[in-house]
């Protein structure tokens, strides 16, 4: 097919095709309204020296208590790839459950990132700002908790602390505008695309109609 037959072609066409490019838009569009109220949480924990040892073994020119903040911060990271620990958050924030089909699913709700040896973020996703804000509190509480017994001297003091701050709640809105774009050009192209296949097949119908 040529250029000149492949525009007969679209002419001929072009109400089935601004048909399907618009409903296929429209569909983009009801997407993004749908899917807009989502919100964005992020809170950081800083790990700091609590009480210091009497055999100075975290006072060396600070070398020991900067590697000893590293494996706490570490420490703090790996709570928020643990299954008992995810569930314990949401149990202390009187929600209900995720219902995943997989640990490694239920691992993928925080996204820990250790910026140094002595602050770590933790960022996830929430559709409800309450239930965002009830997460948030929770897991400062639950790790906080956890960090208070995770370094004792001989006291039975600890030797660092984890502090959570206080959290960051952001709406995030998905731009109409860009879903319809995309819709708009993503079902134009396929459309462009598929038409000569579309009228081949037409054709063929046609002739194995006239000739039965």
């Amino acid at each position: 097919m040529d250029f000149q037959e492949y525009l007969q072609v679209l002419r001929k066409n072009l109400l089935w095709v601004l048909c399907v490019v618009f409903l296929v838009t429209c569909l983009f569009l009801g997407y993004a309204k749908k899917a807009q109220e989502r919100y964005s949480v992020s809170v950081d924990f800083t790990v700091s020296v609590e009480a210091k040892q009497g055999n100075g073994e975290y006072q060396y020119d600070g070398y020991y208590a900067m590697m000893s903040s590293d494996f706490v911060a570490k420490t703090v990271f790996s709570w928020f790839k643990t299954p008992s620990v995810i569930l314990s958050i949401y149990d202390n924030a009187g929600l209900p459950r995720p219902e995943v089909n997989s640990i490694n699913f239920l691992t993928r709700f925080f996204k820990p990132v250790q910026y140094s040896a002595q602050n770590v973020v933790v960022r996830f996703i929430s559709e409800d700002r309450k239930q965002a804000e009830k997460l948030a509190f929770s897991l400062i509480q639950i790790i906080e908790d956890k960090a208070r017994t995770l370094n004792l001297d001989e006291q039975g003091r600890s030797v660092f602390s984890v502090k959570g701050a206080q959290p960051v709640i952001i709406r995030v809105q998905k731009s109409a505008l860009l879903y319809s774009a995309v819709g708009f050009f993503f079902s134009l192209f396929l459309v462009l695309l598929f038409l000569p296949l579309w009228s081949s097949f037409k054709k063929s119908r046609l002739r194995d109609g006239e000739s039965c």
